[in-house]
């Protein structure tokens, strides 16, 4: 990038005061026909969530939340831990719902600003692109999960995407779309001929030090492809078959024969226990960073 800008903590720079920064560094648009790629993440809808003031007409009045680990006393912690009660469990659950709404109304108006500052700047006069997307979802409680990652459940995989093209008639956007569909919608606006898409989850180490234990919740290792309507799982050994237009919530997933695994989860799978065989160095510089923004408690 020719510019750039990243907050010194996670979450510190938010709302108005982002969008007030993108301004700074764009300036007003002097020649809208030489190429421009301005990436903005927003994090009002990323943990720790800010409190919910008294003014607020439509959610009750809430402290900061902090989804954190380290804590001895943050529910967080107890309810992985499984050492709440049910009356202090839908307290938490119904405090986490909460703040998690208030920050995805805030990301949603933060938006607006954006999109207001770039056409009041001039910055959308001339062709332009915008996708609008989630790099993840977030478990709020379903199946006794918090936070986000580690699985691969339609609560953490599944997020919005939206696409506009100044010079193209809106259309139905293809499901499911991989990770990589933003990439190739922005570059080049159309997706490219590809496979299915296929992601990785592993186990949360951070947890399983917490629960201990041989065997919980959080310790497992999948892999996952979605073909059409169906999700096909590999997970610590198991494959299951899940079809989501019958089975939307996943309650129901079915054991299949190993025989029966499509051939690219099957290439996936091996190219993960290739993966996991060889050694990896320690790397301080990498996890400082992983801290900082926030992935790494």
């Amino acid at each position: 990038f020719q510019e750039s800008l990243v907050a010194g903590d996670f979450g510190a720079l938010r709302g108005r005061a982002l969008v007030d920064q993108v301004e700074r560094i764009l300036g007003p648009a002097d020649d809208t026909t030489r190429p421009l790629l301005l990436f903005v993440n927003m994090t009002d809808a990323h943990g720790p969530w800010r409190r919910i003031p008294e003014a607020v007409d439509w959610l009750p009045e809430r402290p900061k939340l902090t989804l954190s680990l380290s804590e001895r006393a943050s529910p967080y912690r107890r309810y992985a831990r499984g050492e709440l009660d049910e009356e202090a469990t839908m307290r938490a659950r119904g405090h986490y719902l909460d703040v998690y709404d208030w920050g995805v109304f805030r990301a949603d108006r933060a938006l607006g600003f954006l999109l207001d500052a770039l056409q009041e700047g001039g910055w959308l006069d001339g062709h332009h692109r915008i996708v609008v997307t989630s790099d993840h979802g977030e478990f709020l409680a379903e199946r006794g999960l918090v936070g986000h990652g580690g699985y691969l459940h339609e609560a953490n995989s599944r997020v919005p995407l939206v696409f506009f093209d100044s010079e193209r008639a809106p259309e139905p956007l293809a499901e499911p779309l991989s990770g990589l569909a933003p990439f190739y919608l922005a570059r080049d606006g159309r997706f490219p001929d590809s496979e299915p898409p296929i992601a990785v989850a592993f186990p949360n180490l951070r947890m399983r030090q917490l629960i201990g234990g041989e065997a919980n919740r959080y310790d497992q290792t999948s892999v996952g492809i979605w073909l059409g309507d169906v999700k096909w799982i590999w997970a610590d050994g198991d494959l299951l078959r899940i079809d989501l237009t019958t089975d939307p919530g996943e309650m129901s997933p079915r054991p299949s024969d190993p025989a029966a695994i499509p051939p690219r989860l099957d290439r996936e799978i091996a190219e993960l226990a290739e993966m996991s065989s060889r050694s990896v160095e320690s790397n301080e510089a990498l996890l400082e960073t992983l801290r900082a923004l926030g992935y790494v408690d």
